[in-house]
């Protein structure tokens, strides 16, 4: 049976004020499916969050929000608490899946049933189908400084004009196993990433993203926007290290796991996030000159590895061949293990 919960309503725990958005979570106990009841049941809205553990915002704004639902909104609003087990592991909020290697619950989606949380992720998908749904928001946050952006996996002109209103800065990612992506072969689909997790400016980026999705969507299906301009980053490509590469950042009085590390980050990198960087960037330093280059970087559709079209090695030093914009960068170790370094950004294209 697959692990997760449904409610036809909001729970009232949510409306517990002696209760905070952790104790609520723990109550919950698992993945959590849960209906508000619009006007018109015969469409639907679906909003997710923490599918990654400690990825908080989202759901704090979603708590606050199920407080007091809305009774008038004009379509059914779904709502999922995705990795619920990995936010509650350890300290509050502290683990992206469950340790000590599980799975990225935002890899799940529309694939091969062959774990339990893909198997979740699979009946929810299937359940969701038959919603009528005329949106999806996946609200995150980013393990690295990066602004607030969006993600959008289909390039058609309305989705790209109602995601301009989300953020002025987004990305063209449609990873396979993200839920948007999955999301977005059947409904208008979006992913906003709220900066960096247990900041309050996160949980007003949160905040309003949520807002402006709700209010655009209570118009119809294909609501009319007032255009405005956004820059949109695609033909990404991941920056990887291969995972027991023990990784670190300058500086550091400590790394999340003991030993040596083979490659140090230079100290606040993930600042320039979204920004253009020039040829000859240092981007990190290997212990020495004999430990192997290690970045990893594919192409969509190709299985050559890129990384020398793009960075070298001298010395100790790796270096940027050209110039590139660093999207997503993180500096965590297990981060960069679980998903990778940074999605490297070639150009950019503003659309208005």
């Amino acid at each position: 049976m697959p692990d997760f919960q449904y409610f036809d309503g909001v729970p009232p725990v949510f409306a517990d004020d002696s209760l905070d958005h952790f104790a609520v979570l723990k109550r919950l106990g698992e993945t959590t499916l849960i209906r508000v009841q619009g006007k018109d049941s015969s469409r639907a809205v679906f909003v997710s969050t923490l599918q990654h553990g400690n990825e908080d915002s989202g759901w704090r704004v979603l708590r606050d929000f199920l407080k007091r639902p809305p009774k008038d909104y004009p379509w059914d609003l779904y709502f999922m608490i995705g990795n619920v087990p990995a936010a509650l592991w350890g300290n509050r909020y502290e683990r992206r899946v469950v340790p000590p290697e599980g799975e990225d619950m935002n890899r799940c989606w529309d694939v091969a049933e062959t774990t339990p949380l893909k198997k979740t992720a699979g009946a929810i998908l299937r359940f969701l189908k038959t919603k009528n749904l005329i949106a999806s928001l996946d609200i995150h946050n980013t393990t690295g400084v990066n602004p607030p952006f969006v993600v959008v996996t289909e390039e058609d002109p309305d989705r790209i004009q109602i995601a301009s209103h989300l953020s002025g800065v987004g990305i063209f990612s449609p990873l396979t196993g993200c839920l948007t992506t999955a999301m977005g072969k059947f409904c208008l689909a979006f992913t906003m990433e709220c900066g960096q997790r247990m900041l309050e400016s996160s949980k007003k980026a949160a905040e309003q993203a949520l807002q402006t999705f709700l209010k655009i969507f209570a118009k119809g299906p294909r609501p009319a926007v007032e255009k405005k301009p956004v820059k949109i980053y695609k033909d990404l490509i991941r920056v990887l290290i291969p995972k027991g590469f023990p990784i670190g950042v300058e500086g550091a009085k400590e790394n999340e796991t003991p030993g040596p590390r083979d490659f140090l980050i230079p100290k606040g990198l993930d600042l320039y996030n979204f920004r253009k960087l020039p040829a000859g960037t240092v981007v990190g330093r290997l212990r020495s000159p004999e430990v192997s280059f290690p970045f990893l970087m594919k192409e969509d559709g190709s299985e050559k590895d890129v990384a020398s079209d793009y960075f070298y090695q001298e010395g100790v030093t790796i270096k940027s061949k050209v110039p590139f914009t660093p999207v997503m960068m993180s500096l965590s170790e297990r981060a960069i293990h679980i998903d990778c370094f940074f999605y490297l950004g070639e150009d950019s294209k503003t659309v208005s």
